[in-house]
Formats: structure tokens, C-alpha cells, sequence
């Protein structure tokens, strides 16, 4: 879901079942594309362009939460964290 508390954040995954595998490409505001692979409850894959829109991707804190650059793809670190 693309910014639906009006504070220019993309919120990923809101209501998607852990269970459920995707991969998808999202078209969102301010010409932003966001693409991901969830695969067994975790974000394998996360690609944000323009990289400057990667900080104002949140995803839903059952499949991580909060977003850390590493290099072109934001990965999983221990924490759960992309």
C-alpha cells in the first residue's frame, strides 16, 4: 500500500499472510517503483528507485520492519530488519 496515512512513506505488505510467497512491482508516487520477493514469511529481495525514495519504504514489521542500505538491494540482518 502506497502512502496511506498521507506522510509520504510506502508501506509494504500491510496485510500480506506471512505464509503467502510474492514477488511484485509497485508503482508509487513521486515516479517511485518498488520491487520485492518475500519467500517463507521474510523479504529476500527489496529494490527501491529512485534510491533516494529507499528511506521512505516501511515494511511491515512482521516481515522486518525498517530498511538498511546494502548495495543495490536491501537485505536481512539479524534484527529482522531489511
Amino acid at each position: 500500500m502506497a502512502d496511506p496515512y498521507g506522510d509520504g512513506k510506502i508501506h509494504l505488505l500491510p496485510a500480506w499472510p506471512k505464509e503467502w510467497d510474492v514477488d511484485f512491482k509497485l508503482h508509487a508516487s513521486e515516479q517511485t517503483t518498488v520491487e520485492a520477493s518475500v519467500k517463507a514469511g521474510r523479504v529476500v529481495s527489496l529494490k527501491v528507485t529512485p534510491e533516494s525514495r529507499r528511506k521512505d519504504v516501511i515494511v511491515n514489521s512482521e516481515f522486518g520492519g525498517i530498511l538498511e542500505k546494502a548495495d543495490d538491494h536491501a537485505t536481512l540482518n539479524k534484527t529482522g530488519a531489511i
